[in-house]
């Protein structure tokens, strides 16, 4: 495999300056003066593999790493899935060694949608969908070239996560509309379901939302530096939910049902903004992806992409977890609030806001689609840094119009977030990554925060299958 290392441009670093008037669908974000103790390196190291990059997995140490490559045929239903395993030598002049790559597409498996790496490195799991030609939805148990354990799901599974200390995997079952937790101490092989959060159970918590139930679809997971907790985003339905592994563990020495076990981990279902008239009259909320979750537990940062139909809606949000899981809380921010700098060539000094029910506004057509897809949140140098992945940006006609130089790929933006929680945030740097016409997808970070992996979703070959940044600190 080929590496590369390419170079940016190095900007001072910027803050956010201005102060936008909202309703109560977005809290204010402040400004701060900049404290520069964290900056980017100028070289971006990427691996090329030899297909796309979806869900991305480091070990804390930073030596293994596995990716979930899944590619389609010309109409997108023909999948042809490989999971490559990399040792990650920081300091090399070729960081990426491919030492193993499965074809899951060869062993009759569809759709590799993520991947999680025990702490450990011993194995790894990688979740699966069905696609035409392979009917199987689960989860696989990995060493080396091996497929050690084959654990189905009813329905098609999307994220998952394993837990720091490796004793949990959370996976997200987006089309059952429940989240599956899993015992990995037996190791591979031995894996057992332990804990299933119905359905039912999520449904519970809707009643007098506005936020639409039947859209509950699990979708990405974050866990806990501590491994005592985890969030999962539901993304269509723009909500989060909070459940307790301690609950998980406690249930298990009980003795109890799986589902018994689920019921009584979930704390609660936090409901993000919903209800906004999109331009074809519909309506829209935010819709949560990626979730990143702060090394002492007291914030967590979604990152919600949102309907094409409503750009202005694109951004993230932060749940204060200061009081645990049962009790969290969440203020959601404009993404053009946060970096400015996306609203170049639009027109506008700010993006729109309005009150959910209030008509659609009509200069949200001008916005780009940026689609923020996942966040990490890392303590680096003295400062906690959340790192946001944008996963495109498609530039609107009315900013084609204007320039024929807009941004045309993803990129990671990096904010001091030592504020976050009183809406108080300052750009440190937004990073294009990848070639023209780039989309991210996953983060994750190792060795304290010092290297951020970003996977690329249309990638492979000379497009990249995953991108490192290195975050330096003075």
């Amino acid at each position: 495999m080929r590496h590369h290392s390419f170079r940016h441009r190095l900007r001072r670093p910027s803050r956010v300056c201005s102060l936008l008037t909202c309703t109560a669908l977005f809290a204010i974000v402040g400004a701060i003066t900049l404290r520069a103790a964290v900056s980017v390196s100028p070289d971006i190291q990427y691996y090329f593999g030899t297909g796309p990059g979806e869900g991305l997995s480091v070990s804390p140490n930073g030596k293994f790493i596995m990716v979930s490559s899944p590619a389609t045929d010309a109409a997108g239903l023909l999948f042809t899935s490989s999971v490559p395993h990399l040792v990650h030598s920081p300091l090399a002049r070729e960081p990426f060694n491919l030492v193993h790559q499965i074809d899951l597409h060869a062993l009759g498996y569809g759709e590799s949608t993520d991947v999680g790496i025990l702490p450990s490195g011993l194995f790894g799991l990688t979740v699966v969908r069905a696609a035409p030609g392979a009917p199987f939805n689960g989860v696989l148990a990995i060493r080396g070239n091996e497929i050690r354990q084959s654990i189905p799901i009813p329905q098609a599974p999307d994220g998952m996560k394993i837990s720091p200390d490796g004793k949990y995997a959370v996976v997200a079952v987006e089309k059952g509309g429940e989240i599956r937790i899993y015992d990995l101490e037996g190791g591979a092989g031995q894996i057992q379901l332990v804990a299933i959060v119905s359905k039912a159970a999520l449904q519970a918590h809707f009643v007098g939302v506005p936020n639409p139930v039947n859209a509950l679809e699990p979708e990405a997971v974050g866990i806990s530096y501590d491994s005592s907790f985890a969030l999962v985003t539901l993304q269509d339905c723009s909500s989060v939910a909070g459940l307790s592994l301690d609950a998980v563990t406690l249930g298990q020495q009980q003795g109890l049902a799986p589902e018994v076990i689920g019921a009584q981990a979930l704390k609660k279902v936090v409901h993000l903004p919903y209800g906004f008239v999109g331009n074809n009259g519909a309506l829209f909320g935010v819709e949560p992806d990626g979730v990143g979750i702060s090394p002492d537990g007291s914030f967590a940062v979604l990152a919600h992409e949102a309907n094409n139909r409503a750009k202005h809606l694109q951004g993230i949000s932060v749940l204060d977890l200061r009081n645990g899981i049962e009790n969290m809380t969440a203020k959601s921010y404009s993404i053009f609030s946060l970096d400015p700098s996306l609203l170049a060539n639009t027109g506008l000094a700010a993006a729109p806001m309005v009150a959910p029910g209030d008509p659609y506004p009509t200069a949200a057509n001008r916005l780009p689609r940026l689609d923020p897809a996942s966040a990490e949140i890392v303590h680096r140098g003295g400062q906690t840094v959340a790192c946001v992945v944008i996963e495109r940006y498609d530039a609107s006609s009315a900013q084609t119009s204007a320039s024929s130089n807009n941004e045309n790929r993803g990129s990671l933006l990096l904010l001091d977030a030592g504020q976050a929680l009183d809406g108080v945030f300052s750009k440190l740097e937004r990073v294009p990554l990848g070639v023209s016409g780039a989309r991210l997808e996953v983060i994750d970070s190792a060795q304290g925060g010092r290297w951020i992996f970003v996977s690329i979703s249309n990638g492979g070959a000379d497009r990249g299958t995953l991108a490192r940044v290195e975050l330096l600190t003075q």
